[in-house]
């Protein structure tokens, strides 16, 4: 596989962790607004509760698991690029697909908490007992 080919991966690549780090920002100020939020009635303590676990351990698996996986790929492409490792430019181009698959599903997955936390965000009171309000 060319240089020029694999630095079109990179630039991919850098992209697409700029993407993820905006996204841990967007969550993060979703988190604080959820926080803001906190009411004293148990129902909406629970619904409180759920909501920000489930944004918590979705920007621990954000920032450990996907992050640290597209940087260790940027790093790769870089050492085939600078010449310090050439023998494995297939298999990172597998690699590639596999990750920009992963990121397509992590869109998803991030446009839907949004949607359950903007409806918690606009609701008035808490109309479920377990879980994200309806």
């Amino acid at each position: 596989m060319d240089k020029c080919k694999i630095g079109i991966l990179r630039h991919d690549t850098t992209q697409w962790i700029q993407d993820v780090e905006f996204y841990l920002d967007e969550l993060q100020a979703l988190e604080d607004l959820v926080h803001q939020k906190a009411d004293h009635s148990n129902l909406s303590k629970q619904v409180h509760n759920d909501i920000s676990c489930t944004i918590s351990s979705f920007l621990n698996q954000l920032i450990r698991d996907f992050l640290g996986k597209l940087r260790g790929h940027e790093i790769k492409l870089s050492n085939i690029i600078e010449g310090k490792k050439t023998n494995s430019a297939e298999l990172d181009e597998q690699k590639h697909l596999e990750l920009a698959q992963d990121l397509g599903q992590l869109k998803t997955r991030i446009r839907r908490l949004k949607k359950r936390v903007y409806r918690y965000l606009l609701e008035e009171n808490s109309r479920q007992r377990h879980g994200f309000p309806i």
